[in-house]
């Protein structure tokens, strides 16, 4: 009842809605306006204009929260860190448009990634916003962080095991790697049992 009634306040209540609309019309930049990486080499636009208007209000956002708070909060938290991103990313996006004045991006290729990278941010961003207004959204939000909390512990798990195997076959395969060589002529006349013991089961 109390976060209830904390939640209609008119100033909490304006931050979300206005957090909400920002987060909307980022994800709409990025997703209908900055779809093609050659338009940024174009002069400033609306759609600009209004990712400098949304990078201000999300950059003063954080800023109350890391005053208002204790800084190792704040970056223990994994939403502060996606808010984090994506200030940068949309920094990174502004620069690009001024490409003729701050000349960072010069290829092509990483402009249309980190475009690529910036909308993915948005619509991620977009989900942690709207799980505010709804008590399923934000359970099923808070078991996929959950599950991807697992999944990192997994991934990593399996990285040691993958480079556990690969080692112990490098060191004990064949001294030769042309030994892996299909119809090598050095090893035609080689029976199986000495391709296996030069080395030649590691191959694959």
């Amino acid at each position: 009842e109390c976060l209830c009634h904390r939640f209609i306040e008119p100033l909490p209540f304006a931050i979300i809605m206005m957090d909400l609309n920002v987060q909307i019309a980022i994800v709409y930049i990025f997703s209908f306006v900055l779809n093609n990486a050659s338009s940024m080499d174009t002069n400033p636009s609306t759609a600009i204009n209004m990712l400098i208007f949304c990078v201000i209000w999300q950059f003063l956002r954080e800023s109350s929260v890391i005053l208002n708070g204790r800084l190792r909060h704040y970056f223990a938290s994994a939403y502060n860190w996606l808010d984090i991103c994506q200030i940068i990313c949309i920094i990174l996006t502004i620069l690009m448009n001024y490409g003729n004045h701050i000349s960072i991006m010069v290829d092509n290729q990483t402009d249309r990634a980190i475009l690529i990278f910036s909308t993915f941010l948005a619509w991620i961003e977009l989900l942690f916003v709207l799980h505010n207004f709804s008590f399923n959204l934000s359970v099923f939000v808070v078991a996929t962080i959950n599950a991807f909390k697992r999944l990192i512990t997994f991934g990593i798990t399996t990285l040691l095991f993958v480079a556990m195997f690969a080692h112990m076959f490098y060191i004990a395969g064949p001294d030769d790697p042309e030994i892996c060589t299909i119809d090598n002529a050095i090893y035609a006349n080689y029976t199986e049992e000495e391709l296996t013991s030069a080395g030649k089961f590691a191959c694959s």
